[in-house]
């Protein structure tokens, strides 16, 4: 399959993926309501904010896989592709104990409740973290799959398996009131995480049931494991800078205010999120498809193929922000059955947010394919440091909206960073070096 044939299936399948996330998020979040109420629906989704920094174990080395694998197989070089798989697992399997067991001991003794901004402690708070870590470090050993699936250029495989996985969290919740069983976080959380963690995993055998690599205990390489890791480094520094950035927001906001207020911001973005299934669509296989075309010499198809995803990103986010600014606030309502009753300037933030992450998104992916890592996480980390303390300053001026309104203004340094970033790559690629 040719590398743009490959990004139109992952984004068919990406957009059904969307859609059914979609389905998720609108049926999900009254039915959550319900069954928790406002306050500590807010303490769930503080919980499972916490739970993404749990990814940070992998090391970085399902991003750092993606690239050298999608050039091997591209070079149809078996011998290194299963080299690179093998290293890789070996080492994502270390890093899954090493995550378990002090998750096992610690995550018990903490106070939760003071965490999530609940009045009130709460022993099932304490029993949702420590088994939702656990499920988390579970994961670890199952997130290489998408990514093989990523750098054989079938990551349409990796998006249908994720709809089953949408599917399958949607039934849960909805067994939980159907069946009207005592509801816990505990069980919540599992239900949340288990079907992403399953999909993953078929995704793994998926993919190392193809010709294009293998997996051997005698592949496993220290040199490879070593170069992983160290690009693993990059990435991971990376990914650490995008949590801070995009998923601590819940965090700030219980802190400056309470868990009924993390409940209101959240779902106004959660809103957002669902006037933008298309974003996944379209940058969906952008990645590995950039690293073959790189690996091959075509920088025209990677400039054309850039200018088009960006056009068409920030098309629907300004599209989509417009429906925020004049339907969000009475959509939320509705949505929530009169629980909770997101504000006009609120909306407005949130509205202003979408272009630019949007951006960051479509250029973020191509330099990753490029191999452009460092800068994304200096400049990240820069704009992480500036929106903790914007979000206090403004978030303590103007309210729950000034958090928002942090996080949109610090994402300009890492908008411009890789913009200039890739125009600079892009032009070294097309003058001859003498």
């Amino acid at each position: 399959m040719n590398i743009t044939k490959a990004i139109r299936w992952a984004g068919a399948a990406a957009l059904l993926a969307r859609a059914t996330g979609v389905l998720v998020q609108l049926l999900s979040v009254p039915l959550l309501i319900k069954i928790f109420g406002q306050e500590r629906y807010g303490s769930f989704l503080v919980l499972i904010s916490l739970f993404s920094w749990f990814s940070l174990a992998n090391l970085g080395l399902a991003n750092s896989l993606t690239t050298p694998l999608s050039a091997a197989i591209a070079r149809n070089d078996l011998e290194a592709s299963t080299r690179l798989t093998s290293s890789a697992l070996a080492l994502i399997f270390t890093a899954a104990a090493c995550v378990a067991i002090p998750a096992a001991l610690a995550l018990p003794h903490i106070p939760w409740h003071r965490v999530v901004g609940a009045d009130n402690p709460d022993p099932d708070l304490s029993e949702a973290a420590t088994i939702g870590a656990l499920l988390t470090a579970v994961g670890l050993l199952t997130s290489l799959g998408d990514r093989l699936l990523f750098a054989q250029q079938r990551s349409h495989a990796s998006y249908l398996l994720l709809c089953l996985a949408n599917v399958a969290t949607l039934l849960g919740i909805a067994s939980i009131l159907l069946l009207q069983h005592p509801a816990s976080m505990t069980l919540i959380a599992a239900i949340v995480l288990t079907p992403t963690i399953a999909a993953q995993a078929v995704g793994a055998l998926i993919a190392l049931a193809h010709n294009s690599i293998r997996f051997a205990w005698r592949a496993v390489d220290r040199s490879t494991a070593v170069s992983l890791l160290g690009t693993g480094t990059e990435f991971l520094a990376a990914q650490a800078v995008a949590i801070l950035m995009w998923q601590t927001d819940n965090l700030v906001v219980a802190a400056l205010f309470d868990s009924a207020t993390v409940a209101e911001y959240a779902t106004t973005f959660k809103l957002a999120a669902l006037g933008t299934i298309a974003f996944g669509a379209i940058v969906a296989g952008l990645w590995p498809a950039v690293a073959a075309a790189s690996a091959s010499g075509r920088t025209n198809w990677i400039q054309t193929t850039t200018q088009l995803h960006a056009k068409r990103l920030m098309g629907l986010a300004f599209a989509a922000g417009s429906l925020v600014i004049l339907l969000g606030p009475a959509t939320v309502r509705f949505w929530t059955a009169g629980t909770i009753h997101p504000s006009f300037p609120l909306a407005c933030a949130v509205a202003a947010y979408l272009p630019v992450y949007a951006w960051c998104l479509v250029y973020s992916q191509v330099l990753n394919g490029l191999g452009a890592v460092r800068v994304q996480v200096i400049y990240g980390g820069a704009a992480a440091v500036a929106n903790l303390g914007l979000s206090i300053l403004l978030g303590r001026t103007f309210g729950v909206s000034g958090v928002c309104w942090a996080t949109t203004i610090a994402a300009l340094i890492p908008a411009y960073a890789v913009t200039k970033t890739y125009r600079n790559i892009v032009h070294d690629q097309r003058t001859p070096h003498r």
